[in-house]
């Protein structure tokens, strides 16, 4: 009687351990899959970033502002971006030391409609506000190229999408919304691109 009870323990025992064991090895897989998941995210979303940067760096060679968007013949290209510091952050590192039609590149980030004056191409990030349609014709107005991340950007009035799935980004162009403006388009840029 006493061998089966402690042979009946015995083997509830090993069945309580077996039971933990199990439940360890689950939170371990959670845990690694929740890293995992995290990690993958944060990487897609910096490349994602840093596709839009260099985006925003190569438009700007198919585009052509007059000659009064500039305060001299060597004042430089100023990008601007609103409401996403990481795109901001990869442009700077993308146009460091760079030229483009022999002006200098300089990125800083605005933060209301004055501070986009001196712009001439502005990223708006998806969670801008200044994306209503009064303040993209504004800008298109100043002749300032407007390029955005949100889906509804061009039927607000924005003239380029970069619309991204995928680690990929594809280009749409709102003619409507050029053409509100003096700049020109290159049909390099315009072949590349979706229309609407």
């Amino acid at each position: 009687m006493v061998m089966a009870f402690c042979h009946k323990e015995r083997l509830t025992c090993l069945m309580n351990i077996e039971r933990q064991w199990a439940n360890s090895l689950r939170r371990i897989v959670a845990f690694v899959c929740f890293v995992l998941f995290t990690f993958s995210s944060v990487v897609y979303s910096a490349n994602i970033n840093a596709l839009k940067a260099v985006f925003m760096f190569n438009i700007v060679n198919f585009i052509e502002w007059p000659e009064e968007s500039f305060a001299t013949s060597d004042s430089p290209i100023q990008f601007c971006v609103l409401s996403n510091l990481r795109v901001l952050k990869n442009l700077r590192s993308v146009i460091n030391n760079e030229t483009i039609k022999g002006r200098t590149l300089e990125a800083i980030a605005v933060n209301s409609d004055k501070d986009m004056e001196n712009c001439h191409i502005i990223f708006l990030g998806a969670s801008s506000e200044q994306q209503e349609p009064d303040t993209l014709e504004f800008l298109a107005k100043e002749n300032i190229l407007t390029v955005g991340e949100s889906p509804d950007f061009l039927p607000q009035g924005g003239m380029i999408y970069l619309k991204h799935s995928r680690k990929r980004i594809q280009i749409e162009i709102s003619l409507d919304s050029v053409k509100n403006s003096d700049l020109e388009v290159s049909s390099k840029l315009l072949r590349l691109a979706i229309i609407k």
